[in-house]
């Protein structure tokens, strides 16, 4: 059914595909083999299949005994193989027992699509984690084969998301078709030769970008390889990064010294003081939401690149999981500016994502909604494109 909505573009309407997914939905992903299935993301530890008209019974994987759960812990990220029709490989991104970040690989079953192999289990990466909060959790591969992994700062120290020898408050880039260190059982993937910082004594060779609080959400326009960010705020601004091909390397979204694009706590590097996002060496936001307005955790979403309905065609749809508002982001010669699209509160968002033709969904705890509609460039009451007085910042 469709879900109504409020000042819009002037049809964008959000439909419901099913509303029986675990109460723990937060993220889904696509097998990109052909099959047209959506698998969703369990925190508890599931994955399960929606084959575009029906929720499968059975779960794809089940690894909740690995898995600690509970706030901002469990199963948080998926990403298959660019090759998964022909080796059967996906991988997870996952909070173990002790709370530590864990990317693992497996294989789907042979002879049954729509059943995972647990006994597959391959570690390809972990990380230690000083808190329970702020693990980051997403997985994609890029258009260069590469998986990137967003991890947060972890919870603690803030600084470290600018410490180069730190995983932690990064998106990482890795090479899961190498392996760079054959003597560790526990490290089963390679580092890219143009990461920034390889070959570089003393840093963690597989960052990508940096200077992120909890980039929860992230994702890859599929026309271009433009990355697009959403990090969750702390106590003012949540925001929304672009990232185009070619200036993603060693990019620094500037937490802590910013949270948006207005100034928050100066770390140890002799880097400034800076008055001006804008005047600085980060890249800055182009999208915010204010937490005045009830927004608390921003939820990255995707530009449309779907065929079925070209007039959403560019436009970067997210959302906040407090707020429930979705929102759209138009970029234009003068710079983005946003709209919204209307009032989805209550279901509590937490992930987009796309099917094989490029078609927009995204989850709450237990729904799965598609994106749909058409946009004139003419807000429903009244206001032009480009016009953001009709959206609270």
């Amino acid at each position: 059914m469709a879900v109504p909505t409020g000042a819009q573009g002037p049809n964008i309407t959000v439909v419901e595909r099913t509303t029986s997914l675990r109460g723990d939905t937060v993220g889904l992903a696509r097998p990109g083999d052909g099959t047209g299935r959506i698998f969703t993301i369990a925190q508890g530890g599931y994955v399960e299949i929606w084959t575009g008209s029906a929720l499968l019974g059975s779960p794809f994987l089940d690894i909740n005994t690995l898995v600690s759960t509970g706030g901002e812990r469990g199963l948080l990220g998926l990403a298959f193989h660019p090759d998964y029709a022909s080796n059967r490989y996906f991988f997870v991104y996952y909070t173990d027992l002790s709370g530590d970040s864990v990317i693992a690989r497996y294989q789907v079953s042979v002879g049954d699509a729509n059943d995972a192999d647990e006994g597959t289990a391959t570690p390809v990466l972990s990380f230690s984690q000083p808190a329970p909060n702020h693990n980051g959790g997403d997985l994609h591969f890029g258009d260069d084969g590469y998986l990137y992994i967003s991890s947060g700062d972890g919870g603690g120290d803030w600084c470290g998301s600018q410490d180069n020898a730190s995983l932690l408050g990064k998106i990482l880039r890795i090479d899961v078709d190498t392996d760079d260190f054959p003597m560790d059982s526990d490290r089963n993937y390679g580092i890219p030769p143009t990461n920034p910082n390889a070959g570089t004594a003393g840093a963690a060779p597989e960052i990508w970008v940096m200077g992120l609080r909890n980039p929860w959400r992230f994702s890859f326009d599929r026309a271009n390889g433009d990355l697009f960010i959403g990090d969750v705020g702390e106590g003012t601004w949540e925001e929304f990064d672009h990232l185009p091909v070619g200036s993603q390397s060693n990019a620094n979204l500037g937490w802590p010294w910013f949270e948006g694009d207005s100034t928050f706590t100066t770390c140890s590097e002799p880097m400034g003081p800076f008055t001006s996002c804008d005047d600085s060496p980060f890249t800055c936001p182009v999208l915010e939401l204010n937490q005045s307005v009830g927004a608390c955790s921003a939820i990255g979403g995707y530009r449309y690149r779907g065929s079925g309905y070209p007039s959403l065609q560019g436009i970067y749809f997210f959302t906040d999981w407090c707020e429930g508002e979705l929102h759209a982001g138009i970029e234009s010669a003068g710079g983005w500016s946003s709209f919204d699209v209307g009032f989805i509160g209550g279901f509590g968002p937490t992930g987009f994502g796309e099917d094989d033709d490029g078609e927009l969904y995204f989850v709450n705890g237990s729904g799965l909604y598609q994106v749909t509609g058409s946009y004139s460039g003419l807000f429903s009451d009244g206001f032009e494109s480009g016009d953001t007085s009709a959206w609270s910042p």
